[in-house]
Order: structure tokens, then C-alpha cells, then sequence
């Protein structure tokens, strides 16, 4: 059973793979307001308003804001994934104040 290398696919898929996590490898920001919520991830911003919010859940250490109200394979690319301070309670509280009533 021969493995043979090759160096330039190495390098492109420990991009993507850096790319896709990028979040959880490098610093990220989240600024909460009146009108919604903005996410400065190393490589992109992302800006949802409170209106366009209709799932919010959170997993353990991080939160997962999302335009559809049904989980699916796009909330990937159409989510907010947000990493939570180690004392998550203020911030959930602070999301789940300018959600509808129906989400929060």
C-alpha cells in the first residue's frame, strides 16, 4: 500500500481547512445594537438585523444565529456562528432581548 504526497494538494486543503475554521482559530468580535448584531471573523463580516433573525441557538461555549427558522445543510453559509464569553449569561440575554418573542 503505497501513499504517495503531493505537496500543493496538502497546502490547499489545510487552507480550506484553516478558511472554514477560521473563527475558532483566530480572534473574532461580535458589536450587539439596536438595529442587530455584526461579526468580525478574520477573513469576512457578516451584519444580521433583528428582523432577519429566526433561530437562535445555543451549544455549550458558542451560539449560532440563523435567517431560516428549520435547521439545514446551508446554515453553514447563511448563519452566524458566535463565540461566547466565559460567562455566557449576559450576552444570551442580551441577543434574546431584541428577538421576537416566538425566538427568544
Amino acid at each position: 500500500l503505497g501513499l504517495t504526497v503531493n505537496i500543493p494538494t496538502a497546502i490547499i486543503m489545510i487552507a480550506v481547512l484553516v478558511g472554514t475554521q477560521s473563527i475558532f482559530f483566530f480572534p473574532s468580535s461580535f458589536r450587539i445594537d439596536d438595529e442587530g448584531i455584526t461579526a468580525r471573523y478574520p477573513l469576512r463580516r457578516v451584519r444580521f438585523t433583528w428582523p432577519e433573525v429566526k433561530r437562535f441557538v445555543v451549544v455549550g461555549e458558542s451560539g449560532f444565529l440563523s435567517r431560516r427558522r428549520k435547521p439545514s445543510i446551508w446554515d453553514t453559509f447563511r448563519g452566524m456562528p458566535i463565540i461566547l464569553p466565559e460567562e455566557p449569561a449576559e450576552t444570551i440575554a442580551a441577543i434574546r432581548s431584541h428577538l421576537s418573542e416566538s425566538l427568544a
